[in-house]
């Protein structure tokens, strides 16, 4: 039997999750220090931006280190009122021990897809 205890969030937002966890396909004017996904955390403004010329491919990866159940997310636009940018839709992948990323799947088997409002 498995044991699943809920430690509630992860820490991103408290930084328990550091920096070199959080990596990116891509960054502003390839501006990692300035706009790299060390930004991408909750109620940190100006958060994350990604490469507009590349937004349709971009990524974040979180590295948990040890295996997690993940009940839910939470987004946040890029956080400066000048630029209203934020992300509309996400799908989420997972990759544990060295399989490959799989992305996660409804309980109809359909790939599970984020939307913000």
């Amino acid at each position: 039997m498995i044991e699943v205890s809920c430690d509630g969030s992860l820490g991103m937002e408290s930084q328990q999750i550091k920096d070199y966890q959080i990596t990116a396909s891509s960054s502003f004017n390839n501006d990692f220090v300035t706009y790299g996904p060390q930004r991408a955390r909750l109620n940190l403004a100006p958060g994350y931006r990604a490469n507009p010329a590349k937004l349709n491919s971009s990524w974040i990866k979180v590295n948990l280190e040890t295996d997690k159940v993940i009940t839910g997310l939470a987004t946040q636009g890029y956080g400066d009122l000048a630029v209203r940018e934020w992300v509309t839709s996400y799908s989420v992948m997972y990759r544990s021990k060295s399989r490959d990323f799989l992305q996660i799947k409804t309980l109809q088997g359909a790939s599970k897809v984020g939307y913000t409002k």
